[in-house]
């Protein structure tokens, strides 16, 4: 996506994570969450929160407040093991 087509977006975050990638997720407490992969949004007490899930042997799901969020690393094809 190029500079020109973000700066006119309606809203600061549209389309910036993608459904069914996976991320580095940080929280501004200083936790990381490895290959995470996002699966969109929902609402809590009517706010909407970004949900991902995890990709180990318990697949969780992870439902983090965007204000609570402070860098998210996209994945490469064949970056994860490097």
């Amino acid at each position: 996506m190029r500079l020109k087509e973000l700066s006119s977006q309606s809203s600061y975050n549209d389309n910036i994570l993608i459904e069914g990638n996976k991320y580095t997720v940080g929280t501004n407490d200083g936790k990381e969450f490895r290959s995470v992969t996002y699966k969109g949004t929902k609402l809590l007490s009517g706010k909407p929160m970004m949900v991902f899930k995890t990709n180990g042997i318990s697949k969780e799901q992870l439902t983090i407040n965007p204000s609570f969020h402070t860098f998210t690393l996209e994945y490469n094809e064949g970056e994860e093991n490097g």
